[in-house]
């Protein structure tokens, strides 16, 4: 599984909430799970390549993080594709993306073509502002679950109801 966050400008407000979404996240996978991050602004960045879960280096990552500049949605789903691509068929197959506002979306049916085509699903979590449509596309194309209309206070909830469901598990709720 891998995470990629929305690191635009527009996300500065929602840092601390996004700090304690992900600690709480994180606690919610086995300790063998393969975990990656990415993030993208104007360009989309892997700030950890799929590996077995190491928290604390993952939350150093997330925690150093300083939003800037625009929102290449489709750079990190691709990014996070190509993360996620390596893991073999019994791991977690799956993206988390989190978007706050609008997105570039150019190229976006390729990204969705190849990510269906390598069985990876991919889950979005809107916060209020962010291009609910085409963060449903995403989801409803690859098989994934789209949150919508996500306060701050409310992501933490929601990553772990995720996890919850791609791990056959309880969803959390």
């Amino acid at each position: 599984m891998v995470f990629a966050l929305d690191n635009s400008g527009s996300m500065a407000g929602h840092q601390k909430a996004l700090r304690g979404a992900i600690h709480d996240a994180l606690a919610a996978l086995p300790d063998d799970a393969l975990v990656g991050l990415v993030s993208y602004d104007s360009t989309a960045m892997v700030l950890a390549p799929l590996a077995v879960l190491d928290r604390p280096a993952l939350a150093a990552k997330v925690n150093a993080l300083r939003p800037g500049g625009g929102s290449d949605l489709v750079g990190g789903v691709k990014a996070a594709r190509e993360a996620v691509r390596i893991a073999p068929p019994s791991a977690i197959r799956a993206v988390l993306v989190l978007a706050d506002g609008d997105a570039v979306v150019d190229g976006l049916d390729d990204a969705l073509a190849a990510t269906l085509a390598d069985r990876i699903t991919v889950s979005t979590f809107a916060l209020d502002g962010a291009d609910r449509g085409t963060l449903d596309r995403i989801a409803d194309h690859t098989g994934g679950t789209s949150y919508e209309k996500l306060r701050s206070s409310e992501l933490a909830r929601a990553y772990t109801k995720e996890i919850g469901r791609l791990l056959g598990g309880d969803d959390g709720g």
